[in-house]
């Protein structure tokens, strides 16, 4: 139970400040009028990771198919 807690805590004190950083920023780029520059920008991110984890991780499992052919 203790070990479930700490590792919660960790990713609470990893993931948090992405959490508030973004919300804020949220906020700033509506407040100003410009969130759909913000939504861009966070889409744009997002499709790239996807892209990216997309071609590594076909590129790992090919590698593992054929060492183990």
């Amino acid at each position: 139970m203790l070990l479930l807690a700490a590792v919660g805590l960790i990713a609470l004190l990893l993931v948090g400040p992405r959490l508030v950083d973004a919300y804020a920023n949220w906020l700033w780029f509506g407040e100003v009028g410009f969130r759909s520059v913000w939504v861009t920008v966070l889409l744009t991110r997002v499709a790239i990771f996807v892209v990216v984890a997309l071609v590594v991780g076909g590129t790992v499992f090919l590698a593992l198919m054929r060492i183990r052919a």
